[in-house]
């Protein structure tokens, strides 16, 4: 179940311009096939060269195919859109991580993830939004999507892009609670040395993650929560941004509560599959220097303008 003030728990460039790169010739020769991955070098005659002449001199120029556009080596911010229903109203909740991915044949591999934030913004009548910010730096620190395996291939209307199922917990013994035949803790079930259970983790003498409610209903919301997230769909190419569509749910979990009771009012998936999905924005050097704190600091802000879709309501 979920509940109306709750958390997305996903815990869920080098950007290429449009423009001109280059001439392809019918002298070009494409030394890759249907779903390699990198670079692929187009063979050109040089100046020396002359028509018929299958000995004269070639120079090699690296330029991007279609079948090379599926590749998605790089680094990438991936903001993710769910959507929950309580009392008639709709919840709209973000979770914006940063992905490093390296690809080889038509399969890869996150090699580094950050959990940067997540938020909720609450919609009609009844809206409650959730800031989950106090949690953030612990949320980082607990949540890891490294080694999550996906396929990209060519396929007639572009790429064809999946992501395996991940299970994410948090505010529990990690990684204890990430097997789903396990129930979450209850208020009682605090963790100690020997024994799994809720865990403070953002420190502030409350069981699991705290956020903090505001709008028609202001309180505080404790939970120790599970969520599964799978990503799949086609996009044109791979090369800067694309969006995948999503099926999730999630195990909420509420521990306590501080403030309404309308805190604890249950919440489910919104029937709309359009609702849910994710956006991939690939990003640049410069976009993902620094520290990782400042990392995250700076694609939450960039997430309303490379991932608008995802990023909004």
């Amino acid at each position: 179940m979920l509940v109306l003030c709750h958390m997305g728990c996903d815990l869920t460039t080098d950007r290429v311009a449009p423009g001109y790169y280059g001439e392809m010739t019918r002298d070009c020769v494409a030394a890759a096939g249907s779903g390699a991955a990198g670079a692929v070098h187009m063979m050109k005659p040089t100046a020396s060269s002359s028509a018929g002449n299958a000995g004269a001199a070639i120079k090699a120029v690296e330029t991007t195919s279609p079948a090379m556009s599926c590749n998605m080596t790089g680094q990438w911010l991936v903001t993710v859109h769910k959507t929950t229903d309580a009392l008639g109203n709709l919840q709209y909740i973000h979770n914006y991580l940063y992905y490093e991915i390296e690809q080889t044949g038509d399969t890869f591999t996150v090699t580094k993830s950050l959990q940067c934030g997540m938020d909720a913004v609450g919609g009609g009548a009844f809206a409650v939004s959730v800031d989950y910010s106090e949690a953030a730096a612990a949320v980082m620190a607990h949540v890891s999507h490294n080694g999550r395996k996906g396929r990209s291939v060519s396929a007639s209307a572009g790429c064809q892009i999946e992501l395996q199922k991940q299970y994410t917990v948090a505010g529990a013994t990690l990684p204890y609670y990430l097997d789903p035949s396990i129930k979450l803790p209850g208020v009682d079930d605090m963790a100690t040395a020997t024994s799994p259970g809720w865990e403070d983790w953002d420190g502030d003498g409350n069981p699991g993650i705290t956020g903090i409610c505001s709008g028609t209903v202001n309180g505080r919301l404790f939970t120790a929560a599970r969520d599964w997230v799978t990503l799949s769909g086609t996009a044109a190419s791979a090369s800067s941004t694309f969006r995948l569509e999503m099926d999730w749910d999630q195990e909420q979990n509420v521990l306590a509560f501080d403030g309404s009771p309308f805190l604890g009012s249950t919440a489910v998936r919104a029937a709309d599959s359009r609702l849910h999905f994710a956006e991939f924005a690939r990003l640049t050097p410069e976009q993902v220097s620094g520290e990782d704190d400042q990392l995250c600091a700076r694609l939450v802000g960039l997430a309303p303008t490379l991932t608008p879709e995802a990023a909004g309501m």
